[in-house]
């Protein structure tokens, strides 16, 4: 370790290099401070979206217990007009309106020849060429 200076000895040039050296530590500390806040900043946003992500997690998890019987109650009532339609379908009474409740809940089945053509009033599009080839109520 360099000698102690005292007022007696020190000379100009250690004197200087004193000051340059108190002004780089000013700096290097001016800067720390400055990263410091700025890190505990992000901090205390990353705590708040924390708090709120875990707020909304609660939220949603509430909101999922909640609606869950809700799920069963509907898979019910589907299955319930499945049954229907099998039903009527046996029964031949109701026979285009169980092929309707059908493709209502299974959606349309696709033509063999044209798979991605849509359906028009029960038929496949691409098939169906005029509009005499639709029933009345489908007709443009």
């Amino acid at each position: 370790m360099p000698d102690r200076h005292t007022v007696d000895t020190i000379t100009g040039d250690a004197l200087d290099a004193l000051y340059a050296e108190l002004e780089r530590t000013g700096r290097l500390l001016r800067h720390a401070q400055a990263r410091a806040r700025h890190w505990q900043g992000q901090a205390e946003r990353y705590r708040q979206a924390w708090k709120s992500a875990s707020r909304g997690r609660h939220t949603l998890t509430n909101e999922l217990t909640r609606r869950a019987p809700l799920l069963g109650q509907y898979q019910a009532a589907i299955d319930r007009a499945r049954k229907l339609a099998s039903r009527w379908a046996v029964l031949r009474a109701y026979g285009s309106a169980a092929t309707e409740l059908r493709v209502a809940l299974d959606g349309p089945e696709s033509c063999e020849q044209h798979p991605t053509a849509p359906r028009i009033a029960g038929m496949c599009g691409a098939c169906t060429q005029y509009p005499a080839d639709l029933p009345k109520e489908s007709r443009p």
